[in-house]
């Protein structure tokens, strides 16, 4: 649990970072930013799944894809309500998990989406059009 929280506290503080430093990257940037913050969170959501599939715990399972599915639904929510939601359903997910091997993984992971939407709030905060 604690590897999961420090994978997003130190993502978000990353990808604030990175983004104040690399500022002439950021705009042409955005759209693979958002790609790769896709292809992360879909990574999450695979281990978080195979974890509760592996574990027999199938309505923790279904919990879990039912919200994921109301999120993608109301994801045109403003980024800073969403990524938060989305980081909250990662924390709680985490909480379900056993096996070590997948919370590392799945911290990892975190930390990388962490990273992708610190910067994707920085240019949403700083680059408005």
């Amino acid at each position: 649990m604690i590897e999961i929280l420090l994978g997003v506290g130190l993502g978000l503080i990353s990808g604030y970072i990175v983004s104040s430093i690399a500022k002439e990257e950021l705009v042409t940037g955005k759209k693979y930013f958002k790609i790769a913050q896709w292809i992360f969170f879909a990574l999450i959501v695979a281990n978080i799944t195979y974890s509760l599939f592996t574990e027999k715990s199938f309505i923790s399972l279904i919990i879990v894809l039912i919200i994921a599915l109301l999120l993608i639904i109301i994801s045109k929510l403003n980024i800073y309500i969403k990524e938060s939601i989305w980081i909250s359903v990662i924390i709680f997910s985490s909480l379900l998990i056993r096996e070590s091997s997948l919370q590392q993984l799945l911290s990892t992971l975190t930390f990388f989406y962490a990273v992708l939407a610190a910067t994707l709030i920085y240019i949403k905060i700083n680059y408005k059009k």
